[in-house]
């Protein structure tokens, strides 16, 4: 955690291996059906789910995300605005 200005950022080292991962965009027909309800999943509007933006709000590239919750931190200096 780095603090400056009033700003707190976490930074970190990524596995060079993350930015190979074999991925694919999240949606409904990929994740299937829950196991207890057995219901599928959907946006919280009813429709389709499909995950095409990350964490902080930053498109996905699409059919190939970069894993995780965040698109794109590679190097040894991400970082992520915490607050």
């Amino acid at each position: 955690m780095v603090e400056a200005g009033g700003e707190a950022h976490l930074r970190f080292a990524l596995d060079p291996a993350m930015a190979k991962a074999a991925t694919q965009t999240v949606t409904t027909a990929l994740l299937g059906t829950t196991q207890i309800a057995e219901t599928g999943y959907s946006d919280y509007d009813g429709k389709q789910l499909v995950i095409d933006k990350d964490y902080l709000g930053k498109p996905r590239t699409a059919g190939k995300p970069f894993a995780g919750p965040f698109e794109s931190l590679e190097g040894s200096g991400a970082k992520i605005r915490v607050w």
